[in-house]
């Protein structure tokens, strides 16, 4: 209740359920950890008062989620926006490959030049670079395969296709991946009027390279598609897709619904305005 109320030293800010969620797993993390390491010759911890033994027992509460998350898909416009703004050709290629394959930034990362047949433009995605742990082989759209193709690291080897600027043997880290990302935010919101920056940013959190895999299976005919169909490409199943990643938006209701669009009738009525004679108030 401190960590989310802000009043925690050192962490001045209010939180929601989820960051709280974060801190607490990372913490059991680092006391899993101290149980069985050392150094030396010392284990770090005799007892962690936090197993799940001891949690049980002290009927702690289950950890803290959020009730009504909000998970924003990645705009047309933020995506021009973003890729306008980008610090690294990686940043840009990973960013679109994320919407174009409908995969995780940590799959799509770790890409090699070997899992790409460039003949059939096709993507192994491998197990272990997967949640779910399934290997699956899946085509490129053709926006896909034209990135591939501008890739300055293409290659018929093993070679990453995002190469580290510290070792091009390995895959670019997380950490990196990240950073750009922010850069590229911060650059949009300095790059408008001062007064549309509070908007920006409001639209612009939340929103990382999984808002993009958002952006392909909320589209109406990503959603059209047979289920296994969908399983397949994105590589998550279809009930995780309906319940966690489906989103219905109040503009999808207004189309399914068949409803006008209030902003296209107020600028129509504004323009009929327009065009009748005005009044002259100060005739007379």
């Amino acid at each position: 209740m401190w960590r989310k109320d802000g009043l925690v030293p050192g962490f001045p800010h209010e939180v929601r359920n989820q960051t709280i969620r974060y801190d607490l797993q990372f913490m059991v993390a680092v006391l899993n950890f101290a149980l069985g390491a050392t150094t030396n010759d010392e284990v770090l911890l005799q007892v962690n008062p936090w197993n799940g033994e001891v949690r049980k027992a002290q009927r702690w509460r289950a950890m803290p989620k959020e009730e009504s998350p909000h998970r924003p898909s990645m705009s047309d416009d933020i995506r021009t926006m973003l890729v306008q703004h980008i610090s690294n050709w990686q940043f840009g290629a990973a960013l679109m490959l994320g919407r174009e394959t409908g995969r995780r930034n940590s799959a799509i990362r770790r890409l090699r030049w070997s899992d790409v047949d460039q003949v059939r433009w096709e993507i192994r995605w491998r197990s272990e670079m997967d949640k779910t742990g399934k290997e699956a082989i899946v085509p490129l759209s053709p926006k896909g395969i034209e990135i591939l193709r501008a890739l300055p690291s293409r290659s018929l080897g093993d070679s990453p296709l995002f190469p580290s600027a510290k070792d091009p043997s390995v895959s670019t880290p997380r950490d990196t991946f990240q950073v750009w990302l922010r850069r590229a935010k911060m650059r949009v919101i300095e790059a408008v009027p001062e007064e549309m920056r509070v908007n920006l940013q409001a639209r612009l959190r939340g929103v990382g390279y999984h808002a993009e895999k958002r952006a392909l299976v909320r589209d109406p005919e990503f959603r059209k598609k047979p289920p296994k169909i969908q399983e397949k490409f994105v590589g998550t199943s279809h009930e995780t897709l309906r319940t966690v990643y489906d989103e219905v938006t109040p503009d999808d209701l207004r189309a399914g619904m068949g409803f006008p669009d209030p902003m296209e009738e107020n600028h129509e009525i504004n323009a009929n305005r327009e065009s009748e004679p005005r009044m002259n108030l100060n005739a007379g």
